[in-house]
C-alpha cells in the first residue's frame, strides 16, 4: 500500500541551464498598477525538464537597495491528485501593483529536474509612472513588528521568524504571519486590521474608488486552509459588503489578489485573515507581504501635493531621493517637482523641499 510521492533523477554529471534573459519589465515609463513579470524561455542543453524558477525584485537599487520578495516557484504541486500548478507558466509571474514614480530592478534563474540551478540573469532595471493607486494602507504588513496593528479575535496569531517552532521561511524579510499558530496552536483563528478610508469618502460615494487587496499564502503541508478577505465597514462600523475570500492550499508561496469596487458609505475596510487546522497537531496557515491599495478614477484624483512624487500624500525622504534623480537623470520636466515654481527642477527645489519636511 506504499506510495511513491515524489520521484526525482539526479545525473551524476548534470549540465545547468541555461542563463535567462530578463525580458518584461525594462526601461523608464512603465506601468506599474498591473506587472507581469516575463523571462526568457527554459533552456537545458542536456534534456533535462524544468522543475522551478526563482524571482527577485529590489527597489531603489542603486541607492539603498531593498529586497521586496525572493520568489521560489515548482513547475508541480500535488494535492490531493491534482496539480495545482498544471496551469502555470514557468516564466511569468504577476505581482502586486508597485509604487508610482519608483526604481526597481529585478532577477531571475531556473532550475531543471536534476536540481541543477542556472545563472541568474543580469540586474534588469525599470521606473515606474506616476500611480493611480494609494501606497499600500496596511500597517506591519508583513510581521516586521511582531503583531502590531492586528487584533485577535480566536486562537493564536505569531510572527514567526524563519524555521521556529518547525516553520516555514518568511515570503521575504525576516518574519511572517500564523494564524491559528505552531508554537501554540488553536483549529481555526482568525485575526484582523481595519484601516480608515474616510478622507476618500467623495471619491467612494461617487463610485470611482475599487480597493485591492491580497498577498502571499501558504501552508506546510498542503492540509491546513489560510484564507484573507476584505470586509467594507461603515462609519459605525456596520458591514456593508464583503470580497470573495482568497485561499489556497499550496504549501509554496502563492500569491492572490483581488480588486473590488468599494460601496458607497464605505468608511474603514476590514483584513480578515483566518486560519483553519485539518490535519497535525500545528495550524500550518500562513501569510507574509500583505497589501491593500485604493484605485482611484483620474477624475476623482485630489490635487497633487508640490513635492509628493510617488503620490502617497506624505512629503518625506522618499521624495527627495525622487527629485535628486530627476535632476541627476535629466527626466523630463516634472510640474509636481518645481517647487519654487520657476519652471525648472533643480537643487533650489530640494532646498524648499527639505525646508517643508523639516518644519512638518
Amino acid at each position: 500500500d506504499n506510495e511513491i510521492r515524489d520521484e526525482v533523477h539526479i545525473k551524476l554529471h548534470n549540465e545547468l541551464p541555461g542563463k535567462p534573459e530578463a525580458l518584461y519589465p525594462v526601461g523608464n515609463n512603465i506601468e506599474g498598477d498591473s506587472i507581469l513579470l516575463e523571462a526568457s524561455e527554459f533552456i537545458d542543453y542536456d534534456g533535462d525538464d524544468p522543475s522551478a524558477v526563482q524571482w527577485r525584485l529590489y527597489k531603489n537599487c542603486e541607492i539603498d537597495p531593498e529586497l521586496l520578495f525572493d520568489e521560489f516557484v515548482n513547475k508541480e504541486n500535488w494535492y490531493f491528485y491534482e496539480d495545482t500548478q498544471e496551469s502555470l507558466e514557468l516564466g511569468l509571474l504577476p505581482i502586486q501593483p508597485l509604487d508610482g514614480s519608483t526604481a526597481y530592478c529585478w532577477q531571475v534563474r531556473y532550475r531543471d529536474s536534476s536540481l541543477g540551478w542556472s545563472q541568474w540573469s543580469d540586474n534588469t532595471y525599470f521606473q515606474t509612472i506616476e500611480s493611480q493607486y494609494t501606497a499600500n494602507l496596511l500597517l506591519n504588513a508583513g510581521a516586521e513588528n511582531g503583531t502590531d496593528n492586528w487584533v485577535v479575535h480566536e486562537g493564536y496569531f505569531e510572527s514567526l521568524e524563519a524555521y521556529e517552532c518547525d516553520g516555514v521561511e518568511p515570503h521575504s524579510g525576516e518574519y511572517y504571519f500564523s494564524v491559528g499558530g505552531i508554537c501554540n496552536s488553536a483549529g481555526y483563528s482568525e485575526a484582523s486590521q481595519s484601516i480608515d478610508v474616510i478622507e476618500y469618502a467623495d471619491c467612494i460615494n461617487e463610485g470611482l474608488t475599487q480597493a485591492h487587496f491580497g498577498g502571499y499564502l501558504s501552508n506546510w503541508g498542503g492540509s491546513d486552509h489560510p484564507e484573507m478577505q476584505m470586509i467594507f465597514l461603515d462609519e459605525s462600523h456596520n458591514e456593508i459588503e464583503s470580497s470573495p475570500i482568497l485561499d489556497t492550499y499550496n504549501s509554496s508561496w502563492t500569491f492572490l489578489s483581488n480588486s473590488q469596487l468599494m460601496p458607497e458609505e464605505t468608511a474603514y475596510i476590514q483584513i480578515l485573515l483566518m486560519g483553519t487546522r485539518y490535519t497535525g497537531s500545528d495550524n500550518d496557515s500562513y501569510f507574509d507581504d500583505l497589501f491593500v491599495k485604493i484605485f482611484r478614477d483620474e477624475s476623482c484624483l485630489n490635487t497633487l501635493i508640490l513635492g509628493d512624487l510617488n503620490q502617497d500624500e506624505i512629503l518625506n525622504i522618499l521624495d527627495i531621493i525622487i527629485m535628486v534623480n530627476i535632476i541627476l537623470e535629466g527626466d523630463d520636466y516634472q510640474l509636481q517637482a518645481d517647487m519654487n515654481e520657476d519652471g525648472f527642477v533643480n537643487i533650489l527645489d530640494i532646498v524648499t523641499l527639505v525646508d517643508i519636511i523639516l518644519e512638518m
